[in-house]
């Protein structure tokens, strides 16, 4: 698959926005390419998307987040 199909999908269920249920709560990271590079400017190996896929690695979210997308994977995707 890939970070970049992975990556458009949790943009699709909200993982990397803010919520804004909670006024002090702060937007998640969901690491793509681009993040790396950007963040530690190297490039992204395909070793990482397996531990990005499982919730490992780079990847921050919070329990607000984690919620919104399992409701929108319930309502099919409409978040």
């Amino acid at each position: 698959m890939g970070i970049g199909p992975h990556r458009k999908v949790c943009d699709g269920l909200g993982l990397d926005k803010k919520p804004v249920l909670i006024s002090n709560e702060v937007s998640g990271t969901m690491p793509s390419e681009e993040w790396k590079i950007r963040n530690f400017k190297q490039k992204w190996f395909a070793g990482e998307t397996m531990s990005v896929a499982i919730g490992q690695g780079a990847v921050a979210i919070t329990p607000v987040q984690l919620m919104r997308a399992i409701a929108a994977i319930r309502r099919m995707g409409n978040w």
